[in-house]
């Protein structure tokens, strides 16, 4: 396959609530989308961006190398991009780059294939994907009303954020009015995004066993495994991992090291489908679970997340895809549909998904 043209656009979309975790508040998203084009007039489309709290470079460095890449892409061969791409594959500020071009080129493969993309990468992968719902930092009254609501619809599992509040009680409170509004058969799984010490993680921990968590992501700051492996040892809560899954070397000292009960993988931050790939079987066969999420990223990353997560092994545990409705605009034509807590992978060969056309006619931000 031969790459006839490459172009990228850089956009900006704003939540539709300001959305709120232990980093901070955030208002809006801003990215890039890729576009591929072969020499058969086939379109493959990838996202990048920017995640700074987990080591990628900022939107404007990845634009800049997004800049450097589109003049080398064009004219070339699949595989001479992706010896372009792995030239930088230890890099972890720039994956979100290789994560775009990687999902462009397979969306392309796949398209060629006239496979859906999930299929092309597996040929079991799942025609849907249970999802987990996302709560903020909100008030007790406000996290509950939210949680009660995504049971209600059908979603299997609540992620809700928390560390932000230096009272213990106060994150007690919150998690308590969540279980209450969401019953016991629901998962809940809390968010630390590393904001505690191991201290305060395991006191914290204790005080939420009685409320059946199914896990504590991220509970300490990312590189030290020890201290991750000794919060592992003195809690009755599952541990889960995130921002520290970044490489395959990570992910397997955490396993030998016995610090973590499931890996939560981000393409965007792993630098592609195929890598991530790589990471799921790496740690399903050490009996880790394996939970794929976006990262708050528009429709074309949130669709290629979803390829990938149905290729998980079944059961497919409720996955964190359903983020697209945090912002204003998933920028796509026609979004992955969602029914009863369930993100239909589509049928159609790629992605099958395609961003809104005019994007690539809204200014001057097209390369």
């Amino acid at each position: 396959m031969m790459i006839e043209d490459a172009l990228y656009h850089r956009y900006t979309v704003p939540f539709r609530v300001p959305f709120v975790t232990s980093t901070g508040l955030q208002q809006h998203r801003d990215g890039l989308l890729v576009q591929l084009r072969d020499r058969d007039g086939r379109i493959g489309h990838g996202e990048a961006v920017a995640l700074t709290s987990f080591g990628t470079a900022t939107v404007d460095v990845l634009e800049r190398k997004l800049a450097e890449l589109v003049p080398r892409i064009k004219g070339s061969s699949e595989q001479q991009i992706r010896e372009l791409l792995a030239d930088f594959e230890g890099d972890l500020s720039l994956a979100p780059v290789r994560f775009a071009v990687d999902t462009a080129l397979l969306d392309l493969d796949s398209e060629a294939s006239a496979t859906p993309l999930s299929r092309y990468l597996d040929p079991d992968a799942a025609t849907e994907v249970p999802l987990n719902a996302t709560i903020s930092d909100m008030d007790p009254d406000a996290a509950a009303t939210a949680a009660g609501y995504a049971a209600m619809a059908g979603y299997q599992a609540i992620k809700m954020k928390v560390g932000a509040f230096a009272d213990a009680s106060r994150e007690v409170e919150r998690v308590a009015a969540v279980r209450d509004a969401i019953g016991p058969a629901t998962g809940l799984r809390l968010d630390v995004n590393g904001a505690w010490s191991i201290e305060r993680a395991i006191e914290i921990a204790r005080m939420l066993e009685p409320y059946t968590i199914e896990y504590l992501e991220q509970p300490l700051p990312p590189g030290d495994i020890g201290a991750l492996a000794y919060l592992r040892s003195e809690v009755g809560i599952p541990i889960a991992v995130d921002e520290s899954v970044t490489s395959e070397e990570v992910v397997k000292e955490m396993i030998d090291r016995e610090a973590i009960d499931v890996a939560i993988i981000k393409p965007t931050i792993i630098g592609g489908l195929t890598a991530s790939r790589e990471l799921i079987e790496l740690a399903s066969k050490a009996g880790v679970r394996v939970v794929v999420t976006t990262a708050i990223e528009t429709g074309v990353a949130i669709a290629a997340a979803l390829h990938l997560a149905a290729t998980l092994p079944k059961p497919i545990p409720p996955c964190g895809l359903a983020t697209g409705t945090l912002l204003e605009t998933d920028l796509l034509v026609d979004s992955p549909v969602i029914r009863s807590g369930r993100m239909l992978v589509p049928d159609r060969p790629g992605l099958g998904v395609q961003p809104r056309p005019t994007i690539w006619n809204d200014g001057d931000d097209d390369r």
